[in-house]
């Protein structure tokens, strides 16, 4: 029996939606392909699906006025930016890497506008502070820091691994630190989110290179080996040696591109630091000349020099100076 005009309308009337919807789709200009799929300008996808999300697609946030290069991802995905366009995409790490690779585009530095609690759980591909999660594993995690100091690096960062206590991106320029707290192999690691330091004078990073040697009562001690409690070498404000406990160690990750000052003295001392770590009267090592009076002696040279660790170091003795001596040269501490 035919169906009426009153009961076939509301038919029609469904196809015309789907229609429409469907034409206003493809109407979006297509700024490229991944995996042979073409892509909406600014569409949010990861290598193999287009993902509905609740944040608005880098489409529509550049349509609102947004410039592409500070268009939001959601967690775990990447900003990319077309080279011939300019148009942007948040793609996941791996394809990232793929459109840089082919030449599509490049990756933007991210901004990462999500507020995390105090505890939040995050999986392999989440990028959480500098650090985004490539594998989790029994007792550690691996996966890439983009460091944005001295210089921000050209992709994804240095593939590098992390344990449990380790901080997920730099601190130095006042930042809350997020802390690894707990591995939840397989699934997940536990990131806590300490209280914003204060920022510290003279930039990032400005600590000591992994090999220094703290004077301690006990005989010199590697700085990677120092720990909160043990006793160390200080002064006191007229400048005498005391006995002083540790009350806080540090290290931060600087990845390959960090460069430290190699200071040199006339009497055979020699110390590492990254330039703008604070010397004991209030300056910095990068501004020490040849030439110039340096705690008893005199600085020969002060060159620099590539970096060969991946993470360097500071600590606090609990002095009313905050000093300590390295290499048997006397420095300030940038935690004080």
């Amino acid at each position: 029996m035919p169906l009426s005009c009153k009961a076939f309308f509301p038919v029609l009337l469904l196809l015309a939606t789907i229609f429409c919807m469907h034409a206003s789709y493809a109407s979006q200009e297509m700024s490229g392909f991944v995996n042979g799929t073409a892509v909406p300008a600014g569409a949010i996808y990861n290598s193999t699906t287009i993902h509905p999300l609740s944040l608005n697609t880098p489409l529509q946030q550049t349509r609102a006025g947004i410039p592409p290069q500070d268009v939001t991802c959601a967690q775990g995905l990447v900003l990319v930016q077309n080279s011939h366009d300019n148009s942007p995409a948040c793609v996941t790490p791996d394809t990232a890497q793929k459109l840089v690779a082919r030449g599509w585009g490049n990756i933007v530095a991210e901004h990462n506008p999500f507020a995390l609690t105090n505890v939040a759980k995050f999986r392999s591909g989440d990028r959480v502070g500098v650090f985004t999660i490539s594998s989790i594993n029994a007792d550690n995690v691996t996966g890439y820091y983009n460091n944005p100091f001295p210089i921000q690096h050209p992709g994804p960062g240095v593939f590098t691994t992390m344990h449990v206590g380790d901080t997920l991106n730099p601190t130095c320029e006042g930042s809350a630190p997020l802390v690894i707290t707990s591995i939840n192999f397989p699934d997940s690691i536990t990131v806590t989110m300490g209280k914003p330091t204060t920022p510290r004078p003279g930039g990032c990073p400005i600590c000591l290179s992994a090999n220094s040697l703290i004077s301690t009562p006990n005989g010199e001690v590697n700085i990677r080996n120092v720990t909160v409690g043990m006793s160390v070498w200080s002064t006191d404000s007229d400048g005498n040696v005391i006995r002083s406990k540790v009350l806080e160690v540090h290290h931060t990750f600087v990845g390959t591109t960090h460069r430290v000052i190699d200071l040199k003295l006339a009497d055979g001392r020699e110390l590492f630091a990254s330039p703008n770590h604070p010397t004991y009267d209030g300056g910095t090592v990068a501004a020490l000349k040849n030439g110039q009076k340096y705690d008893g002696s005199t600085v020969v040279s002060s060159n620099l020099v590539p970096y060969q660790y991946e993470f360097t170091y500071d600590l606090l003795p609990d002095s009313p100076t905050g000093d300590y001596f390295a290499n048997g040269i006397l420095v300030g501490s940038t935690l004080k």
